[in-house]
């Protein structure tokens, strides 16, 4: 039986923590309105999924050099800053296409935007090391993961209706004012008396730090073997599902992460890896039998089922992000959450082109069998190293 954490509650009651969600809450709802805006506007250009495709995949090489280069000079300024003006160069990215809307404007914007995602997510992750108290990080991550579930998929409907109905700069005019609205709401979380004494990071620092770690090493080769799988209910239930079951196909994954999220995330079942590496394992079974369904034809509806199991249990990553801030030392947990952001980034994007490659030519289940071979491969090395490991979060 597993018992409660300190639970949302604390998280929501702490100054520093109720202001990451607030903004991230404000942010994301109009990042997905965005991103939606940004790929109906390469699709409607391009009239194929190579201008989607294009966007989605920019957003990876800034997000790299990011991590590897600029993630030296992430840890400098003040905490808060460093937040308000990643929100700021967000809204001057999305503004670049909203000003003169186009293929070429849409992938900058998406470029820009992996980079300052890349940057946020480092700075965020150290504000969360010096100021939450451990017991309140797992609540505040899994509030996190589900935000960003519920602002996906709501999101990208919203975006999505909006730009077609109305136009996209409308979407993008959205997105402009959360990312300055959250600006707002950071701006007002307390500048933190630990600013003194960071220590500089080299380039690929992050890098270096997690191949070196007996935990960080084994802990990123899943999550980013994870990443590789994880869009595969949006980009594949078009051509799976029956129409009028492709939004709720492509919906499932993020509905299934949130309420996985917020349930798990109230217990202390994610504190430890290896009740990690038994969500891994689910996933990978997810992943297996919802191929193995679509190879059979199977109904629409358990087709659902499938997409919001593999969701749910990609929710393992909150745990993962638990892991992280507490193994990493404080002054190097920006550096190491900047380099695991850009590896899920790029992951993610190289596992749609490659997976649906793979779909292309052998059917829509071949490629969520490779996905769960791909997985499982990777627990049968990195599983191994952290099924013995101490708690996620410090008792």
């Amino acid at each position: 039986m597993h018992t409660r954490t300190s639970g949302y509650r604390g998280a929501l009651r702490h100054p520093v923590a109720a202001r990451l969600l607030t903004a991230q809450l404000v942010s994301e709802l109009g990042s997905f309105v965005g991103l939606a805006a940004l790929i109906l506007l390469a699709f409607d250009a391009t009239h194929s999924s190579f201008g989607p495709a294009l966007v989605l995949a920019s957003r990876s090489l800034p997000a790299l050099f990011v991590a590897g280069v600029l993630g030296r000079w992430l840890g400098r300024p003040p905490r808060r800053t460093s937040l308000m003006v990643a929100n700021l160069t967000g809204a001057a990215a999305v503004a670049v296409c909203a000003i003169a809307p186009s293929t070429g404007t849409a992938v900058v914007s998406a470029a820009l935007l992996g980079a300052t995602r890349a940057a946020f997510r480092s700075v965020q992750a150290a504000m969360i090391a010096e100021s939450i108290p451990s017991d309140l990080r797992l609540p505040l991550l899994g509030a996190a993961g589900v935000i960003n579930q519920t602002a996906q998929w709501l999101g990208i409907l919203v975006g999505a209706v909006v730009t077609l109905t109305i136009g996209v700069r409308t979407s993008l005019l959205l997105d402009i004012v959360s990312y300055l609205v959250a600006a707002a709401v950071l701006a007002t979380i307390a500048v933190s008396p630990r600013q003194a004494g960071r220590v500089r990071s080299k380039p690929l620092d992050g890098v270096r730090l997690v191949a070196s770690h007996p935990v960080l090493r084994p802990l990123a080769a899943l999550v980013l073997a994870s990443a590789f799988s994880g869009s595969l209910a949006e980009a594949l239930a078009p051509a799976v599902a029956d129409a009028g079951w492709v939004p709720p196909s492509m919906a499932a994954a993020s509905a299934g992460g949130a309420v996985f999220t917020l349930v798990v995330s109230r217990t202390d079942f994610l504190r430890t890896v290896a009740n990690q590496v038994r969500t891994v394992m689910a996933l990978g079974a997810s992943l297996a039998a919802t191929g193995l369904l679509v190879m059979a034809h199977g109904p629409d509806w358990l087709y659902v089922l499938g997409n919001a199991s593999v969701g749910a249990a990609l929710g393992w990553v909150v745990g993962a992000q638990a892991t992280v801030i507490d193994v990493t030392p404080v002054d190097r947990v920006g550096h190491v959450e900047a380099t695991l952001v850009a590896g899920l980034i790029t992951a993610g994007g190289t596992g749609v082109l490659l997976l649906g490659s793979i779909a292309r030519l052998a059917g829509p289940g071949a490629a969520y069998v490779t996905g769960a071979v791909v997985l499982t491969a990777t627990l049968m090395t990195a599983g191994r190293r952290l099924t013995s490991s101490t708690p996620a979060v410090p008792e």
